[in-house]
């Protein structure tokens, strides 16, 4: 087990450190198992070439069918997404380089494609999710765009486990209602029945002194770790919050988050399709030492954001980074 770890990390290395030269086929081999730069085999890697995101959004793979999948799939085509704009943020023993791999080994485990791509943008970087996302959806059912600071923590759940197909779902208690919704469970069923995009909950920042309520925002959707279904409603919404980032949004905080949040409060019938995962179960917002997160039980993944001192702050992300990611040799932390 540790040999086959110790072998896909560094594979998941080898293929960073080669992802700024994709423009060709690249392939690396792990024992008998190859994986290619630019077709991905056996859920492993599919390493991206580069896009430019500026005036608007990217375009669409060849051969490529955006929205037509069926609202009631069982998520059999996953796909895990990565976007950065730096070598610097992926490089050997970073942040964003064991994020990957920890990622990866849950992806592996379930058989999902986990796709990186390095992007160009005139916006802040925190926007290249949004054309990448565009992007590479139509190559799956469900596409999981996660940043480089979150980190995968139970292995065991799929992506049926964690994304309900609607509103009346007890995980998805933590979405507001649209004003005039039904909010008996049956209307909750048959209005949000169609949900094309899954958040985590924004909003509790968690630390060792406790659960602090830093920041306030519109709506309660934090975007580090979210879901879109191939559905016609998501292309729909990413197109609006491009546009609806133009201007100050560009440059200032919180980005193409509070374009999100800004589209979802001016559409209901988006809003109504829009699950808002609970944070104890989907994703926590925390910058609690490792030591308090390796006993963690319940939530899906840590987002490790938050206000704090930058030097503090980055010191303690490496940290949760590099513990999480030694459990990978761990068998019961990872079962």
């Amino acid at each position: 087990m540790m040999h086959r770890l110790h072998a896909a990390s560094l594979l998941v290395a080898m293929l960073l450190l080669l992802l700024h030269d994709c423009a060709r086929p690249i392939k690396a081999t792990s024992g008998s198992r190859e994986i290619s730069a630019t077709v991905g085999a056996d859920g492993g890697f599919m390493l991206l070439q580069q896009s430019r995101a500026q005036g608007s959004m990217a375009s669409l793979p060849e051969n490529s069918s955006p929205g037509n999948a069926t609202t009631q799939a069982d998520f059999s085509q996953v796909g895990v997404l990565f976007a950065y704009d730096k070598d610097s943020a992926v490089a050997p023993g970073t942040m964003g380089n064991l994020s990957i791999q920890i990622a990866w080994h849950w992806a592996n485990r379930h058989g999902y494609k986990v796709f990186i791509e390095k992007g160009v943008t005139d916006r802040a970087p925190q926007w290249l999710k949004v054309p990448a996302i565009q992007k590479y959806l139509p190559a799956v059912e469900l596409l999981i765009f996660m940043d480089l600071d979150v980190f995968i923590i139970d292995f065991a759940r799929t992506a049926k486990d964690l994304f309900p197909r609607h509103r009346g779902a007890a995980s998805c208690s933590a979405t507001p209602a649209p004003l005039n919704a039904d909010l008996t469970a049956e209307g909750l069923k048959q209005s949000g029945q169609d949900i094309f995009v899954w958040a985590g909950e924004a909003g509790i920042d968690h630390y060792d002194s406790g659960a602090k309520r830093v920041l306030h925002f519109d709506l309660n959707l934090n975007d580090g770790l979210i879901a879109f279904s191939n559905h016609p409603n998501s292309f729909a919404f990413l197109q609006a919050v491009w546009e609806e980032g133009k201007g100050k949004l560009e440059k200032v905080f919180p980005h193409e988050m509070q374009a999100m949040h800004n589209v979802l409060l001016r559409n209901e019938s988006l809003l109504s399709k829009t699950c808002i995962l609970a944070s104890g179960e989907f994703s926590r917002i925390s910058l609690e030492s490792p030591a308090r997160l390796l006993g963690l039980r319940g939530p899906f993944a840590v987002h490790a954001t938050g206000p704090m001192d930058r030097n503090r702050k980055r010191q303690r992300r490496l940290e949760i980074a590099r513990a999480l990611y030694s459990r990978l040799n761990d068998p019961i932390a990872t079962r």
